[in-house]
């Protein structure tokens, strides 16, 4: 509920929230926290999202995973993969994904996974080079890349 509050309060408690588990590499409820932090402030947060976890290379497996649980329940938002705002939040988080990626390539099954569930065809190189290359995937996330890509062809692609 917090999250869909339009008091400047409970955003900026939303917001200092969210920069202090950054900041302290906290895992507990993040994900909570990031969906609160874009229900409240849909616009533009993602992107504030990616700056504080997937810019940079410090972050734990945990933290990003809690952040990916995140990002994946904004994206499905219920099923309603047609309304504007949810399609836009999701080429945003499809973006946020390729950044990444980028850093994380270690994160490509759940990413994958997202892809796949969304029926979306997005970031298919990226996952291409991931695959072929190192690190190595453990064998659940080589599974998830390997079926999203057999599978990309006959999604539509994101704008």
């Amino acid at each position: 509920m917090l999250g869909q509050s339009r008091h400047t309060d409970d955003r900026a408690y939303i917001r200092n929230e969210l920069e202090n588990y950054a900041q302290y590499k906290l895992t507990r409820n993040l994900s909570a926290w990031v969906t609160a932090f874009i229900g409240c402030q849909p616009d533009f947060v993602v992107e504030e999202i990616e700056k504080l976890y997937f810019s940079t290379k410090d972050r734990t497996q945990d933290e990003l995973e809690e952040v990916l649980k995140g990002f994946s329940v904004l994206g499905s938002d219920g099923g309603i993969a047609f309304k504007p705002e949810i399609v836009d939040r999701r080429r945003r988080i499809v973006k946020s994904y390729a950044t990444l990626l980028d850093n994380y390539p270690i994160m490509a099954g759940l990413v994958a996974i997202d892809l796949a569930t969304w029926k979306t065809r997005a970031l298919v190189p990226q996952l291409s080079n991931i695959k072929n290359g190192e690190p190595i995937l453990d064998p659940k996330s080589l599974f998830a890349v390997n079926y999203y890509l057999s599978m990309a062809s006959n999604f539509p692609a994101i704008n």
